[in-house]
């Protein structure tokens, strides 16, 4: 499972790890049924990337999602990136 989870290259794309997707994003079974969520919350990457695209600052995040850690914002914009990439 680990070879599906972790990053690899397909096709030219670089698809990202999945398992540990950046340092302040977490995956677990148990939150959201293992969807990508800003670690030590149950907030989804993409909702936090969302805001942080449409110009929200990671203090205006934080205080509609008071359990993301503002570090997590860079990450998940990064991390949405990267999914995109990979999608496209």
């Amino acid at each position: 499972m680990e070879d599906v989870l972790g990053p690899y290259e397909a096709n030219g794309v670089r698809v990202p790890a999945l398992a540990q997707p950046r340092q302040h994003l977490a995956v677990h079974p148990r939150i959201l049924e293992g969807y990508p969520v800003i670690a030590g919350s149950r907030v989804p990457f993409h909702i936090v990337a969302a805001l942080a695209d449409e110009g929200a600052k990671p203090a205006e995040i934080v205080e509609i999602y008071p359990s993301v850690d503002p570090a997590g914002v860079p990450d998940a914009q990064d991390f949405a990136r990267d999914v995109a990439r990979a999608a496209a």
